[in-house]
């Protein structure tokens, strides 16, 4: 067998250095990773990885998948993509944020997300967290690394030479052109942060509910979010109002759908008196989903979309200091139907008593502007994306 000693030179770190056959050492791959300076700046002499295969020999793509834990927008979607990667016999390992992980439950690695903003420590946080990216890369030596919104793990990707795929709706704001309906400004803004998260990506797929246009097709992907069906339902439309909010402060919004003379369930957060409370949970929600006569939540990419292609009214409401929550509610406002965008501070019990009235029961709005079959599922994509770049 053959190892290549530390200080030993190479053209990138990460490089096939030497592969035994399967002539001597059946379904095996072993690479030595020692050469380079993150070889060296992690202490390793020489290390080697065994590829996992198939029954038939073959050996099996192997990926570090990371998730954003802000929201559980980032889980559900990437609960999707990595059916689909392993249904293509990809083998995952999934490394998830804090509110991510209940969706994963015991099938992720729980890691610290990086917060929005510029809190105190972030630059310890942010070292930390690529050192870690970097050591579990050197430990199982995937062939690509995929986050959906963690920076870190695109950092890591970019100083060990692997390629890396850069997914989220967040991707709109920096990769694609603007719509009419989006504010200029806080489009700017939200690009700025984006470019930051994705940066050194090898490819991008950006996700959005509307159709819209990639200012360079060929690294920059769009395509729709994976939506999944709704339970059948006795009565469609004619359930509670459901209240969902990212940040548990959608409270006084439940009470006036209430005062409106509309049952409410809330999901998460702090129970609401005389509302139905469960805490979240996916099943559960799609349930409600299904037979909600309305949804009044925070306008988060992923839950406007189910709202879209299930055709049920949502009221999206974002802080006026959330750019990308307003630019959501923007782009849904644009949509046909009776779901709207507003401002939290903008919204009253008139507001909340209006949209409800306006919701018939009997009617499903269903599917976002573009058609479903123009559309590109991000699932395909992702899954197309992933076979080409570790290929």
């Amino acid at each position: 067998m053959f190892v290549l000693p530390l200080g030993a030179q190479a053209s990138c770190t990460g490089q096939l250095l030497c592969e035994v056959s399967r002539a001597e050492l059946p379904c095996a791959q072993w690479l030595a990773f020692a050469s380079g300076p993150v070889g060296a700046e992690l202490g390793f002499e020489f290390a080697f990885w065994y590829s996992a295969a198939d029954s038939d020999g073959e050996t099996m793509i192997r990926v570090h998948y990371y998730v954003h834990g802000r929201g559980r927008g980032h889980a559900t979607r990437s609960r999707a993509i990595i059916a689909g990667l392993r249904s293509a016999a990809v083998q995952v390992s999934v490394f998830a944020g804090r509110d991510a992980q209940s969706v994963f439950g015991n099938d992720c690695r729980p890691v610290q997300s990086v917060p929005p903003g510029l809190p105190l420590g972030l630059g310890s946080l942010l070292l930390r967290r690529i050192k870690e990216a970097e050591q579990l890369a050197a430990r199982d030596m995937p062939q690509l690394i995929l986050s959906d919104g963690d920076l870190p793990a695109v950092a890591a990707g970019k100083r060990l030479g692997l390629p890396t795929l850069a997914i989220g709706h967040g991707l709109v704001f920096a990769h694609c052109e603007r719509p009419l309906s989006a504010p200029r400004l806080p489009w700017l803004r939200e690009g700025v942060k984006a470019r930051l998260a994705s940066a050194g990506a090898s490819h991008q797929v950006a996700v959005n509910f509307v159709p819209l246009k990639p200012r360079d097709p060929e690294r920059t992907s769009v395509a729709f979010p994976s939506v999944q069906a709704l339970p059948q339902v006795a009565e469609p439309g004619c359930g509670p109002v459901v209240c969902y909010f990212r940040d548990d402060n959608g409270a006084q919004f439940a009470r006036w759908a209430m005062a409106a003379g509309y049952p409410v369930c809330t999901f998460g957060g702090r129970p609401v008196e005389g509302a139905k409370h469960l805490p979240f949970a996916v099943s559960a929600f799609q349930e409600a989903l299904g037979a909600a006569r309305a949804v009044i939540s925070s306008a988060g990419s992923q839950l406007i979309s189910e709202c879209l292609f299930h055709g049920v009214p949502q009221l999206a409401l974002y802080h006026p200091r959330d750019d990308e929550q307003r630019l959501n509610a923007c782009m849904l406002s644009s949509c046909a139907g009776p779901s709207r965008g507003l401002a939290s501070d903008a919204c009253d019990a008139t507001a909340v008593a209006a949209f409800l009235a306006d919701c018939d029961p009997t009617q499903r709005w269903a599917d976002a502007p573009g058609g479903a079959e123009q559309r590109v599922n991000v699932v395909d994509e992702v899954v197309r994306q992933t076979l080409r770049l570790a290929g």
